[in-house]
């Protein structure tokens, strides 16, 4: 991993020299790859070492079956020697998809892959958002009839990242709000895994101390300081969920964005107020009693750094939530009994806490009344 503040430019160009790459194949985002600099960026570097490009962005906000299908067939008939992903998290995940599915067959739903062709070719992941972290995990979403899947492999991973604050610059608020409260909740979630390790808590500690302070700046008032910490911050939580995985909030954020079109970072804070009370404060339903003191020392740790201890959690992340604009909006109202079976279960199985599925479908319901 590179995390270029400044010069990047010029490091691109000796990477691509060293690395011997004649022929690209792009995975882009759509106006971001254009607001964000990146498109005239670099085109201007490949343009003058000669190297052979083409694009590929004909696909959906969040990467569906046959949109990979799509992608695949253009990237063979191609034939590139690198891939760049470069954009926020759906055109990252596209990309692995892509490089993976060139590699292996096998069933995304089940996560058992055949390797199908020794070669493998180089990858490359720029991300334009702060973010996702998409260019650290070996992990990418895949949808397919509105149901969400995580197609895992140590393959998966990018062979480099490449962090460039300045492709996050002229993101608007509300991206940035979504791309950071993803990012912050990663982080929590990482650090509250069950799958927890002492190298993910740094991590994620790490990723909470920078993103949690700057994310209200960066989308309210944003100077290129705050934005190169909030780079830093999303790479770390990043790093910390490819240790652990997700709990749930993402396990049940799935399904605002495919039934009602939200953003994947909107769509995780709306049921993340919920969790953080139960994860936070109702210990007796911790799955693990015998390291239960353990995991209160953490949430201390934490509690003091936030300056929450004597604080209802659920009010504490509701109100910081609406204080970067992510209050819950839905098209429609919300099918409860949906939004319950839409789970995703393995996600769900990293959460420290026994849900009882009695109150969290009367938190659901009440979301309904606030439209």
């Amino acid at each position: 991993m590179f995390f270029l503040n400044g010069a990047h430019k010029s490091f691109l160009t000796e990477l691509f020299k060293q690395e011997s790459i004649t022929k690209v194949f792009i995975v882009r985002g759509g106006n971001s790859y254009i607001l964000s600099g990146a498109k005239d960026d670099l085109e201007t570097i490949l343009n003058s070492l000669k190297i052979e490009f083409t694009y590929f962005q004909e696909f959906d906000v969040n990467p569906k079956i046959n949109d990979l299908e799509k992608g695949l067939k253009r990237f063979e008939q191609y034939a590139p020697n690198c891939i760049i992903g470069i954009g926020g998290g759906s055109v990252l995940d596209m990309a692995k998809l892509i490089r993976f599915f060139s590699i292996y067959k096998g069933d995304f739903k089940t996560n058992i892959f055949e390797r199908k062709n020794l070669s493998k070719t180089q990858l490359i992941c720029m991300p334009t958002t702060s973010g996702t972290g998409a260019e650290m995990t070996h992990f990418s979403v895949l949808y397919e009839n509105e149901m969400k899947y995580s197609v895992e492999h140590r393959d998966m991973k990018p062979d480099l990242g490449i962090i460039i604050p300045q492709f996050t610059y002229n993101n608007n608020a509300y991206l940035t709000a979504c791309t950071g409260f993803d990012a912050l909740a990663q982080a929590i979630e990482a650090y509250w895994n069950i799958n927890s390790t002492t190298e993910s808590d740094q991590f994620a500690f790490e990723a909470i101390k920078l993103l949690y302070t700057n994310l209200p700046l960066a989308v309210n008032c944003p100077t290129s300081d705050i934005r190169n910490q909030m780079a830093k911050g999303a790479h770390l939580a990043g790093k910390a969920i490819d240790i652990t995985k997700t709990t749930a909030p993402h396990a049940y954020s799935y399904y605002f964005t495919s039934k009602h079109r939200i953003p994947h970072g909107h769509a995780v804070a709306i049921t993340f107020p919920y969790f953080a009370a139960l994860n936070m404060e109702h210990f007796e339903l911790f799955k693990n009693q015998t390291k239960l003191r353990d995991y209160q020392n953490k949430i201390e740790k934490l509690c003091l750094f936030l300056n929450i201890s004597s604080i209802d959690k659920k009010s504490f992340f509701s109100r910081y939530i609406s204080s970067i604009g992510l209050q819950p909006i839905f098209s429609k109202e919300i099918d409860v009994f949906e939004a319950l079976c839409a789970v995703n279960k393995e996600r769900l199985g990293n959460n420290p806490m026994f849900i009882h599925e009695r109150s969290l479908k009367s938190y659901i319901e009440g979301l309904n009344h606030l439209q």
